[in-house]
């Protein structure tokens, strides 16, 4: 966990040279730099984020490394972003093995799925440091910790 959880103040270095178009959350929120509008407000480190960006860069974060197993994560129904916690890469069908009856599907960021129902993970690994997309049939109510290996 960083010190400054301010999302434009964490991302500015995306924002040099007008790389950085837009950033937005699970919710829909966004950070138009352009614009200087922030929408998103405070980072939160269980979340996903999806970053448009003019050229490839890399963002480093560093502060306090969060425990996964104790770090619950809330999913609605439908969509979802999270934050990949673990210092570990594991196999998707076993960070997901207690969920994977409501699982739908899991997105990595270049498309690739882990449709459980099928038995099929073209995924492989999570990798920290990434984000997912997560479809779920219905909301889970207590947070749940996916990252518990």
């Amino acid at each position: 966990q960083a010190e400054n959880m301010n999302f434009a103040e964490l991302i500015d270095s995306l924002t040099l040279d007008s790389n950085l178009v837009i950033a937005k959350n699970n919710s829909g929120d966004a950070y138009l730099p352009l614009f200087g509008y922030n929408g998103i407000g405070e980072w939160d480190n269980t979340q996903g984020y999806q970053f448009k960006l003019n050229r490839s860069q890399s963002l480093d974060i560093t502060g306090i490394i969060l425990q996964p197993e104790n770090t619950p994560i809330s999913l609605i129904q439908g969509w979802n972003m999270f934050a990949y916690l673990r210092v570990n890469s594991a196999l998707a069908n076993q960070v997901f093995s207690e969920l994977s009856e409501e699982i739908i599907i899991v997105k990595n960021n270049g498309g690739l799925a882990y449709l459980p129902a099928w038995g099929y993970n073209g995924i492989g690994d999570l990798l920290p440091g990434q984000g997912y997309q997560l479809k779920i049939m219905k909301p889970i109510i207590e947070p749940i910790l996916i990252q518990k290996l």
